[in-house]
């Protein structure tokens, strides 16, 4: 099945759309690579695998966001989760380098999608508590957030300054080239010469 049809995972972030053009992608290279070979099952239970952990870590994120919705400092926090990752999967696609984006909300990204789980739960624990969030339990979550998105920003994320708003700057994706495995006079070239880019 597609993403979308083997799960529902509510539409905060229009996570349905991407969800499934990665699936169409991955069942795509499962005929072309597998079919009628010895592999083909297990390129198959590999694709449920991915597609099970990507819809259940969206659906974490998206629950998360709704319990804290009463709270906006939390919300926007959780929502710096979703930016970071989608930014970081975004441009690593269109250099090239998708497998470095670790599936989509970089939920199989080795640092990062540990980081994931625990800010989801972490927010989602406090908020079954039913009790308000106090200014000090904000501000240690907020740290917690931006420690995890720093792993793959590339957008200029949680930067208090930018009072959230976060419009493309792409001097933010070259100083934070080293996460993508380029330098940031490599960067500045690829996107000179990129179409994308300009």
């Amino acid at each position: 099945m597609l993403p979308s049809a083997s799960a529902f995972v509510d539409p905060l972030f229009s996570t349905g759309i991407p969800l499934t053009l990665l699936g169409v992608e991955r069942l795509c290279m499962v005929l072309q690579e597998a079919w009628g070979t010895e592999a083909w099952r297990a390129r198959l239970q590999e694709y449920t695998r991915v597609t099970r952990l990507e819809a259940d870590a969206t659906a974490g994120l998206i629950a998360a966001c709704y319990d804290s919705m009463a709270c906006f400092p939390i919300f926007a926090s959780l929502t710096m989760l979703y930016f970071a990752a989608a930014s970081y999967g975004e441009m690593a696609r269109r250099l090239g380098r998708a497998e470095m984006a670790g599936g989509f909300l970089s939920s199989e990204h080795a640092a990062f999608g540990p980081a994931l789980r625990r800010c989801i739960a972490h927010a989602r624990a406090r908020s079954a508590s039913g009790t308000p969030w106090a200014p000090s339990e904000i501000a240690v979550f907020e740290v917690e957030v931006a420690q995890a998105v720093s792993i793959l920003n590339v957008a200029g994320l949680c930067d208090s300054s930018k009072r959230n708003r976060y419009g493309v700057d792409l001097e933010d994706t070259i100083r934070a080239a080293a996460k993508l495995g380029l330098s940031p006079s490599e960067m500045r070239a690829v996107l000179r010469e990129a179409p994308w880019a300009q």
